[in-house]
């Protein structure tokens, strides 16, 4: 009888699931380093269904025994209760274990420029964080952000930012129209949407 025990060390990026409509396939590709996985209570009956393991679960202080029950057969599971904004709650809990970067599940798109400004800007600077959801990838910068991308590709771009590289379609919608270097610049943290 063989034993498979993960070692983590923090150096990937932490995986905290905090959009209910998460994609399995994606949660998959991002499982491959065997990341620290925090799941919000909102989150939890779509994460068990997966099938996968958690390690840290969010949750109300009132619904902590509730949760507790859901999650025994998982145990051991750190449970970190919270009155705040859980997903924020989970990514200063995770600070405070000194986890070097995070990617977080979570509805993101245009429409959410401002519910992300307003939770998130906080943490500008402190811990790379990466957005995924609603086919978007996201990211809070603070000063530039530079990357190759492929032709076509789109961003969504809070104001103000310098984006010399793009041409600009719509509204907050940026394009790339030929393959090459993005760069995005900053005075104030923002928000920036991949597509």
């Amino acid at each position: 009888m063989s034993s498979h025990h993960i070692i983590r060390d923090e150096q990937e990026p932490a995986l905290l699931i905090a959009d209910p409509e998460a994609d399995y396939g994606l949660v998959q590709q991002l499982l491959e380093w065997s990341p620290v996985v925090v799941v919000i209570a909102e989150c939890l009956p779509r994460v068990l269904n997966w099938g996968i393991k958690i390690d840290k679960l969010v949750c109300q202080p009132d619904r902590q025994a509730e949760y507790k029950v859901l999650i025994e057969h998982q145990m051991p599971v750190e449970i970190w209760t919270t009155t705040e904004y859980a997903p924020l709650a989970g990514v200063k809990h995770l600070l405070g274990l000194q986890q070097k970067a995070i990617t977080v599940l979570l509805p993101i798109g245009p429409a959410y420029f401002a519910q992300l400004r307003s939770q998130w800007t906080e943490l500008a600077g402190q811990i790379p964080l990466v957005f995924y959801g609603n086919n978007w990838k996201g990211y809070l910068i603070t000063d530039s952000f530079k990357k190759w991308v492929a032709a076509g590709t789109r961003f969504a771009i809070e104001q103000p930012a310098e984006a010399p590289s793009l041409n600009h379609q719509d509204g907050l919608v940026w394009a790339k129209e030929q393959a090459g270097m993005v760069d995005i610049r900053t005075k104030v943290p923002i928000f920036i949407l991949e597509h």
